[in-house]
């Protein structure tokens, strides 16, 4: 990535469909089995997909408790975009790699609601927020270098929550990013 004088990200302004026909080419060719998308907004999606000729399979987001992505879920549902949740969990760790005014000290594993429910299914906060997101019908990619807690996150699919409980996460009015991509 190119720098200024300052050590600021200089972004490279080429246009995304240029990039994705060349994923289209590769799909057509058969080397690529899907091609999606990361951290679009709901214009670039449209102006995207009404560009396309092979239709965005898949769009991979920040999307957890806190940062629950309602409307663009809705939207990728109507596009027939599935939609997988990066940092589902709100990414304990990256407190080590974000630094100063851009790190969001707010934790999803530490909501009253989380606690709440960890208690009652006798689950980990990891294991109810990524149920709660597959729950809503999304792929979630918690991310852990602990091969314990990796296998611990797959233990999911033994509960499920009432709707009243959905509801309840429905109700957290909160919509917090935990990444910003200030470059």
């Amino acid at each position: 990535m190119k720098r200024d004088d300052q050590g600021n990200a200089i972004p490279a302004l080429i246009p995304f469909i240029e990039t994705w026909k060349v994923l289209e080419k590769y799909y057509n060719d058969g080397k690529l089995k899907a091609i999606g998308i990361s951290n679009f907004n709901e214009k670039q999606i449209q102006e995207l997909y009404d560009q396309a000729t092979v239709k965005p399979q898949n769009l991979q987001v920040e999307c957890h408790i806190l940062f629950p992505q309602k409307e663009l879920f809705e939207f990728c549902k109507k596009l027939n975009i599935t939609f997988t949740a990066y940092a589902p969990i709100g990414s304990p760790g990256r407190k080590a790699i974000q630094k100063g005014e851009s790190f969001v000290d707010e934790s999803p594993m530490e909501h009253p609601l989380t606690k709440k429910l960890a208690e009652k299914y006798k689950k980990s906060p990891a294991q109810i927020l990524i149920r709660q997101l597959m729950q809503r019908g999304m792929s979630v990619i918690p991310k852990s270098t602990n091969v314990n807690r990796v296998k611990e996150n797959f233990d999911v699919l033994d509960f499920k929550f009432t709707d009243e409980e959905m509801a309840e996460f429905d109700a957290i009015k909160q919509n917090t990013r935990l990444f910003l991509f200030d470059l």
